[in-house]
């Protein structure tokens, strides 16, 4: 689902709840909501959204692998933390109670 599906998707959700709102208002508060988890997440906070989910950095620490073609070649790739995402038990409940599509 794109971020325009989302959008689309709050739209008419609300609008079937009786609360009139419009794409660009929604857009505007979904850019909004994935930029503070963006800027959260980059400061290494973690962000917990209850009954979804938490997003959090997992931090990798520094490796050196063979080159996978050439075995006399070293890559170094440097520690850095790496986005995660941990859903809720409730979330994971549901979507392993929906059928599956084959």
């Amino acid at each position: 689902m794109t971020r325009e599906q989302v959008v689309k998707s709050v739209v008419s959700y609300l609008n079937l709840q009786g609360e009139p709102v419009t794409a660009k208002s929604v857009d505007s508060v979904v850019v909004a909501t994935l930029e503070v988890i963006e800027s959260a997440m980059a400061q290494g906070q973690s962000i917990e959204l209850r009954g979804f989910g938490r997003f959090s950095g997992r931090y990798v620490r520094a490796r050196t692998y063979a080159h996978p073609r050439r075995s006399d070649i070293q890559v170094t790739v440097p520690s850095h933390l790496q986005p995660r995402f941990v859903p809720s038990r409730k979330l994971r409940d549901r979507i392993n109670s929906q059928p599956r599509h084959s």
